[in-house]
């Protein structure tokens, strides 16, 4: 199935994979992502961050959005 989603949701999809473990590659997201919104890369990077808060945003985000493409 096939979901139409803005950069902005990529970007938090692909964050959250970087969070649970893919540490390495943060430097190459912040640079590929910079131009969509360079204030989501950098608050996970802020070590006051929790893990729960970021769960709790990509939660909504799927709540309310990545709706199937028909």
């Amino acid at each position: 199935m096939h979901y139409k989603c803005t950069n902005q949701q990529w970007l938090y999809a692909y964050l959250q994979i970087l969070y649970n473990g893919m540490k390495d590659m943060r430097d190459q997201a912040e640079v590929s992502f910079g131009s969509i919104q360079p204030s989501l890369s950098s608050s996970l990077s802020d070590s006051s961050d929790s893990e729960s808060s970021i769960a709790t945003r990509l939660a909504n985000m799927e709540a309310t959005s990545c709706k199937p493409k028909i």
